[in-house]
C-alpha cells in the first residue's frame, strides 16, 4: 500500500517534505499555532512520510504510517495505513474553504481515503461554514497545547507563587553552585546535552515513547543546520550536567521542543525554567506542547497554570458513491452476501459465475469499499390478458444486502463529499 499511496500522491502533484526548504515553508509556520506543524518538529519526526502541495495558496500536508520508518514510534491514534491524514494551512483564511473542496475532490479521484486534522479552533470555525462538516469535529483533549505567559514564569511575586519561591530560594541556599547557561554553540553542546538525554533515557521505556525514540530525533536536531534557529539552555551543578531545553521562538512565541533532565535535585525543573525564561526576551508566549494523555505529565503542566489551550480538531472526509460492481470487487460481493445471508462460499461463487455481469450488481461504497448490494437480474413476467398469455422483458431484484453496521443508518450523520 505505501508504494501506491505514494504513486498516487507524486502523480497528484505531491512532492516530499524533505525535499521543502525553510523559507518557502516560513510564511506558513507562522500561521500556526501548534508546536507539532513547526519545521523544525516535522523534519526531525520524520516516522512518517509528509508530502506537501500548494493548492489555492495554502499549503496541504498529507501523511500516513511508514512502519519501515527508522524511529521507534508507536502508532498515534489519528494515523493509519487506512487514512491518509490531511493539514490545511492557509496563508489567507479566507482561502481555506476553497483549498478544502479542491483537496477532497482531489483524494476522492485518487482514490485515497481522508481524515483532516490538526485543526485550531480558528480554522474549525471557518471550516464549519461547509454544511457537510458542521458537528463533524473531534477534540482530542490529550492533543492539546499548553501555552503561558513569559512573564507569569518570572514573576515570583504574590501567595499563588509561594511555592515557587520556596523552591527557587531551596535550590540558591542548597546548591549555591547551580547555573543555567545559555546555549550559543550547539555544535560544542551536543555531547553535553546526548549526556543528559542518555541518562534520562535509563528510567523510560523507549518502545513506549508516544511519537517515537527522541534521543535519536535530538542526535539528527543537532546535526543539521536547523540550529540556526533554535534557543536553548543548560542548567549545571558545578561542571555536572542537570537538564537542556530546546526551543524556537517564532513570533511572539517560544515553542518548547525538548526539555530533559538527570533529576537529580527537588525543585530543578522550577529553577530552570525561571531562569531560562528570563532569557527569552521580546517572548509573549511559551508553547510547551502537548501532555499526550500522561497522567504526571498532564498534573504537571495544569499546575502551571497556563493562560491558554490550543485545542486541535480532526475530522473524517467521507466519500459515498453509487454504480456498478466490476470483477474486482469479487471477495468484497461475497464477504457481503456471506454476512447477510449466511451461505457457503462455494453456492455464492456458483450463482456469481453464472449471473454476475459487470451492468447487474448495483453497489453503494463508502470510502471506496461496498456496503451495499443488490442483484438486478434480467427475468421475464407473464401474465394473461383478454385470454391470452403475454410475456414481457422485467428485471428480479435479488439478494439486497447491506454491512451490519449501516443498516437502518438512512439518516447518517457524516461530511459526505460525493
Amino acid at each position: 500500500m505505501k508504494k501506491e499511496l505514494e504513486s498516487k500522491l507524486e502523480k497528484a502533484g505531491f512532492w516530499l517534505f524533505s525535499d521543502m526548504d525553510y523559507e518557502t515553508y516560513a510564511p506558513y509556520e507562522k500561521k500556526v499555532e501548534c508546536s507539532d506543524l513547526t519545521y523544525v518538529i516535522m523534519d526531525c519526526y520524520n516516522t512518517y512520510p509528509y508530502y506537501v502541495k500548494i493548492v489555492q495558496d495554502c499549503l496541504v500536508i498529507a501523511a500516513y504510517v511508514d512502519e519501515e520508518a527508522d524511529f521507534n514510534a508507536t502508532t498515534p491514534r489519528e494515523m493509519s495505513v487506512d487514512w491518509v491524514y490531511v493539514v490545511i494551512i492557509p496563508l489567507e483564511d479566507d482561502k481555506l474553504i476553497a483549498a478544502f473542496y479542491e483537496v477532497a475532490e482531489l483524494f476522492q479521484k485518487l482514490g485515497i481515503p481522508m481524515k483532516l486534522g490538526t485543526i485550531s479552533e480558528q480554522y474549525k470555525k471557518i471550516l464549519e461554514r461547509i454544511p457537510l462538516l458542521k458537528n463533524s469535529f473531534h477534540y482530542h483533549e490529550e492533543r492539546s497545547d499548553y501555552v503561558y505567559l513569559r512573564d507569569e514564569y518570572i514573576d515570583i511575586s504574590g501567595g499563588k507563587n509561594a511555592k515557587k519561591r520556596r523552591d527557587l530560594n531551596k535550590i540558591a541556599v542548597d546548591y549555591p553552585e547551580a547555573s543555567v547557561v545559555s546555549i550559543t554553540d550547539w555544535k560544542a553542546s551536543k555531547p553535553v546535552i546526548m549526556e543528559i538525554i542518555d541518562e534520562w533515557c535509563k528510567g523510560y521505556d523507549c518502545e513506549k515513547c508516544a511519537y517515537g525514540c527522541e534521543r535519536k530525533v535530538i542526535d539528527y536536531l543537532l546535526d543539521t543546520d536547523l540550529t540556526d534557529r533554535l534557543t536553548g539552555a543548560i542548567m549545571y551543578l558545578g561542571d555536572e550536567p542537570e537538564m537542556f531545553a530546546i526551543s524556537q521562538i517564532i513570533g511572539d512565541t517560544c515553542f518548547l521542543f525538548f526539555k530533559k533532565s538527570v533529576n537529580r535535585i527537588h525543585g530543578a525543573f522550577y529553577y530552570f525554567e525561571y531562569e531560562f525564561m528570563k532569557m527569552l526576551e521580546g517572548v509573549t508566549y511559551v508553547n510547551f506542547q502537548e501532555d499526550l494523555g500522561l497522567p504526571g505529565l498532564r498534573e504537571y503542566k495544569r499546575r502551571r497554570h497556563p493562560v491558554k489551550m490550543i485545542d486541535k480538531y480532526e475530522t473524517n472526509v467521507f466519500y459515498w458513491n453509487s454504480g456498478y460492481a466490476t470483477g474486482d470487487d469479487q471477495e468484497e460481493l461475497i464477504a457481503l452476501w456471506q454476512e447477510a445471508f449466511g451461505d457457503s462460499r462455494q453456492y455464492i461463487l456458483q450463482f456469481l459465475e453464472r449471473f454476475f455481469k459487470e451492468n447487474n450488481v448495483y453497489v453503494w461504497r463508502e470510502n471506496h469499499k461496498i456496503v451495499s448490494a443488490a442483484y438486478v437480474l434480467p427475468a421475464k413476467m407473464c401474465y394473461r390478458k383478454d385470454g391470452e398469455t403475454e410475456t414481457v422483458e422485467a428485471y428480479y431484484l435479488y439478494a439486497v444486502a447491506t454491512k451490519k453496521e449501516y443498516r437502518w443508518k438512512h439518516r447518517r450523520k457524516s461530511n459526505r463529499i460525493v
